[in-house]
């Protein structure tokens, strides 16, 4: 993903990062260099490069009086996405703006693919649910790059240790 936002803002193409929690938003922000939008007034560069937030302030209502219209072109990064979608439809935080959440969802896909931006759905266990969801919200076809990570702890070496004690490992 740290390419992918290092590469969008090198061409001035503007990066949103949607999470389910503030501490994974700013964490991502840190990384790729943008700003988290609790921090947007006191920075530099005031979210000019984009910002982060938590899928919870996807409405006009929050801090972030989120608008889908100012993200065409936009590189999307949803990180976590199962667990976005789980959060936004079933958290108690979310409860109050869940409509606006999710009609600036749909409006925030369409306008994204219709612009030529690009949405990156990020998770372990991305779904076909969650894939089919957000090509239902973009109603456009959808040209689909999916990487599997084939990696399997299992098929390394392993090390046995019998001892009861870390000292062995510790010296």
């Amino acid at each position: 993903l740290t390419i992918e936002a290092e590469q969008a803002l090198a061409q001035a193409q503007m990066v949103l990062v949607i999470t389910h929690r503030i501490q994974l938003a700013k964490a991502l922000c840190h990384r790729f260099g943008i700003d988290h939008i609790e921090e947007i007034y006191d920075s530099e560069t005031k979210g000019i490069l984009g910002y982060g937030l938590c899928i919870d302030s996807l409405h006009p209502y929050s801090h972030a009086r989120f608008n889908p219209d100012d993200w065409e072109e936009a590189l999307v990064i949803l990180d976590e996405c199962e667990q976005v979608l789980w959060h936004l439809l079933n958290a108690s935080t979310c409860k109050y703006y869940r409509v606006p959440i999710l009609e600036n969802l749909t409006q925030l896909i369409q306008t994204v693919i219709e612009s030529e931006g690009r949405i990156i759905l990020s998770d372990a266990d991305l779904s076909a649910i969650s894939l089919n969801y957000f090509e239902r919200l973009a109603d456009l076809p959808l040209q689909r790059y999916i990487v599997e990570n084939q990696y399997n702890p299992n098929l390394g070496q392993r090390i046995l240790y019998t001892d009861d004690s870390p000292q062995a490992l510790l010296n």
